[in-house]
């Protein structure tokens, strides 16, 4: 079977959060990008959990024209209180001390993706690869290979947004480091 061969600055893998912010950014700056993603990329997220942005997450997410479709969903962070259980020592940071501004936001992930994914079919330099999981990954003369079902996608960067148990990752060999912190967070 003949395999069309198509080119691409970047080829990003995972459209979740991640790739989806990346995909977009790239899109802000011209950059040729193909976003493939194993399921189907779709207007919809089960993701019961939460995203905190910081005011400089904010302004990105502005400069790249999400956080409009975000604002509306978004609860404001006012105040940050940090604990240690292992002494009475407490810091307090209200925001009226920093600015009249919120220090941040909360939104929920699956808001989230759906201001990530509106209109993403009209961004110009975006190839979206729906329902296409990777068959191989080669390195070649300064280029990266990812071979998909009908075709092999070429491209001088490769970024993996697959995911915690990213399969690129293993595949590749990138080992990852961890450490608990054993902190938790509440926010109100």
């Amino acid at each position: 079977m003949h395999r069309k061969e198509e080119y691409f600055d970047i080829v990003i893998i995972g459209a979740g959060l991640a790739g989806l912010l990346v995909a977009r950014y790239l899109n802000y700056f011209g950059i040729k990008s193909a976003l493939v993603d194993r399921k189907k990329i779709q207007n919809s997220s089960k993701d019961p959990r939460t995203t905190a942005l910081n005011f400089r997450s904010r302004d990105f997410l502005d400069k790249i024209g999400i956080w409009q479709e975000l604002q509306s969903f978004a609860a404001a962070i006012n105040d940050i209180l940090i604990l240690n259980n292992n002494s009475d020592t407490k810091l307090h940071f209200p925001h009226g001390n920093v600015s009249d501004e919120p220090m941040g936001h909360i939104v929920n992930n699956y808001d989230f993706y759906a201001a990530l994914i509106k209109d993403l079919d009209k961004l110009e330099n975006v190839t979206i690869f729906s329902e296409q999981e990777y068959q191989d990954i080669k390195f070649f003369n300064e280029s990266a290979y990812v071979q998909l079902p009908q075709r092999l996608l070429r491209c001088k960067l490769l970024i993996a947004c697959d995911g915690k148990f990213s399969k690129v990752r293993e595949r590749l060999g990138v080992e990852i480091f961890s450490h608990d912190y054993q902190q938790n967070a509440l926010v109100f």
